[in-house]
């Protein structure tokens, strides 16, 4: 076995603290996470090449400490106690299954469009018996039925989101099925498609970002959550979904401060921006990779809406809030416009307040302010609320 040299090692451990604070985001036990790291790094030890790159290094720890930990939970077969029933969005909650699901989207859909799939991919008729029907051609047909698929799936989309990962392996006997009317399958590659969109939408937009959220966001919404805030400047401040980090890089005057996104265009742009006092890094909001109590002050500004599971992120926000840190988190309301995946990449329409207060406050959170906006050209309206952690 070849011996990682003495600056491969140095690299290696250098990101030590970071690779257990991502697998705490995966066992939720300090101890647990030292220990899986600990075996983390002998395996890379043993497996790196000694001419790696530090960005190979990096991304050779990442990989190894994801599969190390999806083999601990499944040796142990633990499942999260966490609920999502205050959140789910109103299709999922009245839908008994994934056939019911589809049944519903089916009636929300244009005659035609119904008609063609109900015949094709649920009767498996013919293109040649199916043109006859409608009294087309078959070329006519093929492009009926890409329309009417297309439309099932941004239909879809948003009436199974949020359950995903449960529906998809209740209802394992729909799964022919649902490959056919649905691109997402398995549960990781559907995540993994919704993340790679929002990173697109997000850098072709972010030059116009700002001219696009004054189009639902107002600046007094802003300044008076800042005016509730009294800063002083000496803040440890974390911005998660920090985008450009205009919003962080205004809030910062002395101490340094942290923004956290998924998208390195976004990331690069931020630090080209930054004011020396920010430091930006790429990461999940799920798994943040920061010790437990560094920072007394976190935004989560526009970006729970794109969380896999908003209340496990919750969780994890409060992790890395010191004794009396503040939480801020500012979003949509709970809606019924789909169409802002379209417009904004949004996974979950909106939250109640109430709902999100009532988990936080059995996350030993206290202190609540809350402030809810009118309705601006037509978007949903506008949220804040701001927490502290109990000492």
């Amino acid at each position: 076995m070849n011996q990682p040299n003495k600056n491969v090692e140095e690299i290696l451990f250098s990101h030590f603290d970071q690779i257990k604070h991502y697998l705490f985001g995966f066992v939720k036990d300090e101890e647990t996470a030292k220990d899986l790291a600990q075996d983390v790094f002998l395996k890379a030890l043993a497996k790196v090449k000694p001419e790696a790159s530090k960005p190979e290094i990096k991304s050779f720890l990442y990989t190894i400490a994801r599969n190390h930990a999806i083999n601990y939970l499944n040796k142990t077969k633990r499942t999260s106690d966490i609920e999502n029933e205050n959140l789910v969005l109103e299709s999922t909650e009245e839908a008994d299954d994934l056939k019911s699901q589809i049944q519903k989207v089916l009636e929300s859909l244009p005659p035609n469009y119904r008609k063609v799939l109900e015949l094709k991919d649920f009767e498996n008729y013919s293109y040649k018996k199916i043109a006859e029907i409608f009294g087309i051609s078959e070329s006519a047909l093929t492009s009926l039925l890409n329309r009417a698929r297309r439309e099932f799936k941004k239909q879809f989309l948003f009436s199974i989101a949020p359950r995903w990962a449960v529906t998809v392996s209740e209802e394992s006997k729909n799964q022919d099925l649902l490959e056919k009317l649905h691109p997402f399958a398995p549960q990781e590659d559907f995540w993994n498609y919704l993340n790679k969109k929002i990173i697109e939408y997000f850098s072709s937009v972010y030059e116009k970002w700002d001219d696009i959220k004054d189009e639902f966001l107002k600046k007094e919404v802003i300044s008076g959550l800042l005016g509730q805030l009294n800063l002083n400047g000496q803040e440890k401040v974390l911005d998660v979904g920090c985008g450009v980090g205009k919003f962080l890089t205004e809030i910062t005057k002395q101490e340094i401060s942290f923004g956290i996104d998924l998208n390195n265009d976004l990331l690069f742009e931020a630090k080209k921006r930054s004011n020396q006092k920010s430091l930006f890094i790429c990461g999940e909001m799920e798994r943040l990779p920061f010790d437990s109590g560094k920072f007394n002050l976190l935004f989560c500004n526009l970006a729970l809406h794109h969380a896999k599971n908003p209340l496990e992120t919750l969780n994890e926000f409060q992790r890395v809030l010191e004794p009396n840190g503040r939480l801020v988190i500012l979003d949509f309301v709970k809606h019924k416009k789909p169409d802002l995946w379209d417009k904004m990449r949004n996974i979950w329409l909106g939250f109640a307040p109430d709902d999100l207060v009532k988990h936080l406050k059995k996350m030993k959170m206290t202190n609540f302010k809350t402030f809810i906006s009118e309705e601006v050209n037509n978007y949903p309206k506008i949220f804040w609320i701001i927490c502290s952690k109990k000492s």
